[in-house]
């Protein structure tokens, strides 16, 4: 994510909790001691479990502050996080004070730098109480899945129990209503949920399974072609999100494509979309490239100019050059099509453009490795003919020994390919792999 990205986002949770940045900026002469005493107050009150003084020392403290980063005094963090939880219950019934109280609970647990288990004190507890009437309250289903969210991030059995209690199932219900808010927290939530964090277990691709049918595809496509007609912010870009973290098999891509959202993806990309929603497109356009009849359908619906006009345009923003370049690996794997199509358009300019402009980048060098490799695995003689005398092979090298983990395999590769003689020169592979026969190969010999 790019510093702009980053920025832009940030200002977005702050506007979606009720604040300004500039206002925090303004906020370091407050009295932290006259808002701590008034925290501890609200504390004592959750405590007593006393709904109308709760609502009063909200707020007294709404008067005074809208800094949540609030001192847990002698209290200890699963105590200040189960107060807030169960002052936050206690006033479901008033938007405005509920809001503010989980404002200062999503502060705390983000506050927090260990995994901690909070799922009996805090997680259980708001899972239980998402009842209807919270799931059709768009700011309270927000409220609540933040903190969900933040509590799967900072205590591994609030991410396996929610998987457990078939959230997800539940969100992507709430996902089929009018679009609001919430649901690109929704977004975000599934994805936390379903990427694999430090020390988790990989989500079982059954449980992926049993959630992605076509309801919920044709659903998320829908969405998006509602967004192409009138666009909505941060709508695209938050199910393209949850589109990308989903497509993990040939199953689920084959129910995406029945879906109509090859199409899509490639509707979005020939848009004026943002950077964001063309990142995530380009996620999602290399992950269903993994069935070959979409590699077809690919180069037959003029995916490679398209992708070639976004490598054009966007050359200077890294992270979208790598993933463009990302989808035409994907695209080229046992496609002689695509290199029909680059050779016939003048594509290869572009590529040894990009490896000239990014000696720098490893990431970009290792893509443009495997995309020649592949595009001269499966090209004619010609192809490698028109691209040494570009002179790509002094650029395969310069590639390899500056970037020596990310493309001594695949620029090898890609030299030996080209027919170039000591391929491997800089590089010692140490993989045993069986021949045909079944006897081990040392590599390092070939």
């Amino acid at each position: 994510m790019s510093e702009e990205e980053a920025f832009r986002e940030a200002k977005e949770e702050l506007r979606i909790r009720g604040l300004e940045y500039r206002d925090i900026l303004r906020e370091s002469s407050e009295d932290r001691s006259k808002r701590a005493f008034m925290f501890e107050e609200l504390m004592r009150a959750a405590e007593e479990t006393d709904a109308t003084k709760i609502e009063l020392c909200v707020s007294k403290l709404c008067a005074v502050s809208s800094d949540f980063n609030f001192f847990t005094g002698e209290k200890s963090f699963i105590q200040t996080t189960s107060s807030l939880t169960t002052a936050a219950l206690l006033v479901l019934d008033k938007e405005e004070t509920c809001h503010f109280v989980f404002k200062i609970l999503l502060e705390t647990l983000q506050r927090s730098n260990v995994m901690v288990d909070i799922w009996d004190d805090v997680s259980k507890r708001l899972l239980s109480n998402m009842g209807a009437d919270v799931l059709e309250n768009g700011v309270m289903c927000d409220d609540f899945l933040r903190v969900l969210m933040a509590g799967s991030k900072c205590c591994y059995r609030t991410k396996q129990e929610l998987l457990e209690y078939n959230t997800l199932t539940m969100l992507m219900h709430v996902l089929a209503t009018d679009w609001r808010t919430s649901h690109i927290t929704i977004c975000k939530l599934t994805r936390t949920l379903l990427a694999r964090g430090q020390g988790d277990a990989p989500v079982p691709l059954a449980r992926i399974h049993e959630l992605c049918d076509a309801e919920l595809a044709n659903m998320l496509v829908k969405i998006l072609k509602d967004d192409c007609e009138k666009p909505l912010e941060y709508r695209s870009e938050s199910i393209l999100y949850l589109i990308e973290s989903l497509l993990i098999s040939e199953i689920i891509c084959t129910i995406f494509m029945e879906a109509d959202a090859f199409d899509c993806f490639l509707r979005i990309l020939a848009q004026p979309f943002s950077e964001a929603q063309t990142k995530f497109t380009l996620g999602c356009l290399r992950r269903i490239l993994i069935l070959e009849s979409t590699r077809i359908r690919f180069v037959e619906s003029g995916g490679v100019q398209l992708v070639n006009r976004i490598l054009l345009i966007t050359g200077k923003h890294h992270g979208i050059v790598e993933r463009a370049l990302g989808v035409l690996v994907a695209a080229s794997l046992r496609n002689v099509h695509l290199t029909e199509v680059m050779v016939h358009e003048q594509h290869f300019d572009t590529l040894m453009d990009l490896m000239r402009k990014h000696k720098d980048e490893g990431g970009i060098q290792r893509q443009c490795c495997m995309l020649i490799r592949n595009c001269t695995a499966s090209g004619a003689q010609i192809v490698k003919s028109m691209l040494i005398e570009q002179g790509v092979e002094d650029l395969l090298r310069l590639a390899k020994k500056e970037h020596l983990l990310l493309c001594s395999d695949v620029g090898s590769a890609a030299l030996r390919d080209l027919g170039c003689t000591n391929y491997n020169e800089d590089w010692n592979p140490r993989t045993l792999v069986l021949g045909i026969g079944g006897g081990v190969i040392d590599t390092t010999e070939l």
